[in-house]
């Protein structure tokens, strides 16, 4: 009796010791496990917060490059104003009172009153000046193209690019001028040009028919007149010239 309770006792230590190393052994493998598994979900989050920063710093500089891409080069500065003006750009912003000095990549300016005057020089040294309650659009993908609706314009325009004058388009007549300094105005029946040095050609749109206005010539589109150059006399040009020293670069 006394040998089976002892066996007893000892098939008891046995199996605490087991289920003691048994115990053992599954939690140093769950610890190992969750250990492992840990370190893969950290594994995993590192790669995806990675991944993540990654796309939004590419994301970030999409919007860059994309408004590098569509930034609007400049191709005229303002040089000079006076009175009420807004300048209206291609994308539609609007400024009104614009400064010297404003870069401009194209767009409408508009005087608003009598005494408004504005000049803007293009990158080749060119000027053109509005005064007066006058409106112009102006571009320059290549070669310069403007649009008097209405009022009066000067011009300085160095010398154009071989096939590609400057255009200035009115209601009543195209413009193409390839390096001269003129004076022109325009309203809703026709339009008046002044040429002082160079030439200037000239197109009325009603009939298509073309002249080329010499220095100290001008001429009008209206149908009375015929087309018809007229030579002005040199005091009328002098005279011009001192009006249009006092407004901006002009001679």
């Amino acid at each position: 009796l006394n040998y089976d309770t002892s066996h007893a006792a000892n098939l008891a230590t046995f199996d605490t010791e087991d289920t003691g190393r048994a115990k053992s052994t599954g939690a140093k493998k769950m610890f190992s496990y969750k250990f492992v598994l840990a370190a893969m979900i950290s594994f995993c989050l590192g790669i995806a917060v990675y991944q993540l920063l990654e796309r939004e710093d590419s994301e970030s500089q999409k919007p860059t490059g994309l408004r590098a891409q569509q930034m609007p080069v400049s191709i005229a500065r303002v040089t000079g104003l006076n009175g009420d003006l807004i300048w209206t750009g291609d994308r539609g912003q609007i400024v009104r009172s614009p400064k010297v000095g404003m870069d401009l990549a194209g767009g409408t300016i508009e005087g608003l009153a009598p005494d408004s005057w504005f000049e803007l020089r293009f990158n080749d040294g060119s000027t053109v000046m509005i005064s007066g309650s006058s409106l112009l659009t102006f571009g320059d993908d290549g070669q310069k193209v403007l649009r008097l609706r209405e009022g009066h314009l000067s011009g300085n325009v160095s010398p154009q690019p071989a096939g590609s004058p400057m255009l200035i388009r009115t209601r009543s007549a195209v413009l193409k001028v390839l390096g001269t300094q003129f004076t022109m105005e325009a309203d809703l029946a026709s339009t008046d040009l002044m040429v002082s040095v160079g030439s200037v050609q000239l197109q009325r749109i009603s009939d298509g028919k073309e002249v080329v206005v010499e220095a100290q010539h001008q001429v009008t589109t209206d149908q009375d007149q015929g087309l018809l150059p007229i030579r002005v006399p040199g005091s009328v040009f002098s005279w011009k010239s001192r009006i249009d020293v006092q407004g901006g670069n002009y001679g």
